[in-house]
């Protein structure tokens, strides 16, 4: 055969194979990564915004970005933005150029001396981001519209003279209280929950135990001997990797495990913000397991008590548990509610009880507690809302702590996390007014910008559920480092 000729052939197997890879790359582009509002949102649509909030991240995060990467959820933020930039469309909300040529005016990063210097505005997006400008602007082109919704979502978000006033004083009188606790703990032995009323409560809220983001992991934990030394160590990590060495071959870590007389288990489908009380591995860890594809396992792993072998078994972007899966962690929650309300109706009977000997002062109120065989107890001088903090009391419960001033002392009962309070106000020391009027604008600023946040949250919550977001990405697609 010819050089002319082969050099022929392989050309026709570069072409062909470039044909193929181009041909698979399409077809991997065009793959569904979720759907929005009925519209699919593609692979590629996904990794390009995933780039753009990368960028921007690294970009606001600098050299600090790899620390703070793992507390960041770029996946979800992602999700968040492609949602966001739907609804921009829908009401009529883009980011110009000019727009954006402002934004870069605004950041000093990229000027030299006074000037906006072009040269080092490139090389820092290209040696720093390491991306191209094209990206970049894109990603700031991204923001800038996100932020153009979050604003026209809660422009009706207002503070009016007397929740300004109000959310002041509860951050600035002091209080300090003289208070006993109701615990729980004799009213959870006390109340059950029966079966219907546990089916009734699942129906209910069902919704509320969809767990985001899922994975059900296989796991083989080969603990220590009771105090090993170095060499037991090494033992079992070589035990570990035996383990993993048969199941390469079986394909079943159960059975890989049980040769080596050792136990595997699964989690069942469990989620990153909420892997259960019988997962304690350390959270570091724990991000990387939530990171591996389907199917993947990894080297053992040391911990504190051994070694962990772990296996991706199932990756679900949303899972339902049955109400068998969540009946223990449902009747723990209707035993808490009834032994709250027991304890609350057990607090009032108490606050009557006091009432008959109280004279309005501190020592009466402490003698009334004690001839309950209640534990009194006394808080420093703090804020209404520290103090709230402090005593766990509930949200709900909270404005009947802070109405306290020195002509109402003694509180109702107060639920709190662990059962139920009876306080009394000790000392009362309002906010100072002249400090209040210097503070106000910025106060009111900060207050309004957290009440925006919180109400773009519910916009952002209550957008998912109309467009009936489905997401695909949790068991395929892998973060860069």
């Amino acid at each position: 055969m010819s050089y002319k000729k082969i050099g022929l052939a392989v050309f026709i197997i570069i072409l062909a194979a470039l044909i193929v890879a181009l041909t698979w790359q399409n077809s991997t582009d065009k793959a569904p990564a979720g759907e929005i509002f009925g519209k699919t949102i593609t692979a590629k649509q996904f990794r390009d915004n995933y780039d753009y909030t990368r960028t921007l991240a690294i970009f606001r995060f600098g050299e600090l970005f790899p620390k703070f990467k793992m507390f960041l959820d770029l996946k979800s933020q992602t999700w968040d933005q492609i949602l966001i930039l739907e609804e921009a469309k829908r009401r009529k909300i883009t980011a110009t150029k000019k727009d954006l040529i402002e934004y870069l005016a605004k950041n000093k990063a990229f000027y030299s001396g006074e000037k906006f210097n072009l040269e080092l505005y490139k090389r820092l997006i290209r040696q720093a981001l390491k991306t191209d400008i094209a990206t970049f602007e894109k990603s700031v082109l991204a923001s800038l519209t996100v932020e153009k919704v979050f604003k026209d979502a809660t422009s009706g978000v207002g503070i009016t003279d007397e929740e300004l006033l109000e959310e002041y004083r509860a951050e600035n009188d002091k209080i300090k209280l003289s208070y006993a606790l109701i615990p729980l703990d004799k009213s959870i032995k006390e109340a059950s929950a029966s079966d219907s009323e546990i089916s009734d409560y699942y129906q209910k809220n069902k919704s509320d135990f969809i767990v985001n983001n899922a994975v059900n992991f296989e796991y083989v934990e080969l603990l220590y001997p009771p105090d090993a030394g170095v060499q037991k160590k090494v033992e079992t990590k070589y035990k570990g990797k035996a383990i993993l060495d048969d199941f390469k071959k079986s394909k079943d870590l159960k059975k890989s495990a049980e040769k080596y007389k050792f136990q595997a288990k699964e989690t069942g489908f469990i989620s990153l913000q909420d892997p259960g009380n019988n997962i304690d591995w350390p959270y570091e860890q724990l991000i990387g397991f939530f990171e591996m594809p389907e199917g993947e396992i990894k080297e053992p792993v040391e911990t504190e008590k051994g070694y962990l072998i772990v296996l991706s078994k199932k990756k679900l972007s949303e899972y339902t548990p049955s109400l068998d899966e969540v009946k223990s962690k449902i009747r723990e929650k209707i035993i808490a509610r009834k032994a709250l309300d027991s304890a609350f109706k057990t607090a009032q009977e108490y606050i009557e009880k006091i009432k008959t000997s109280f004279n309005g002062d501190k020592a009466s109120f402490d003698s009334g507690l004690t001839a309950l065989s209640l534990k009194v107890e006394e808080s420093e001088p703090l804020s209404k809302k520290l103090a709230a903090s402090m005593l766990g009391i509930l949200p709900d419960a909270e404005k009947q702590l802070f109405v306290l001033n020195n002509e109402n002392r003694l509180s109702p009962p107060l639920k709190a996390v662990n059962g139920v309070i009876i306080a009394f106000l000790n000392e009362f020391t309002p906010f100072d007014p002249k400090k209040f009027s210097e503070e106000k604008q910025a106060f009111k600023e900060e207050f309004l910008a957290g009440k925006k946040e919180i109400a773009f949250k519910e916009f952002l919550d209550n957008l998912k559920k109309q467009a009936k977001m489905k997401t695909y990405t949790f068991g395929w697609f892998k973060e860069e480092e």
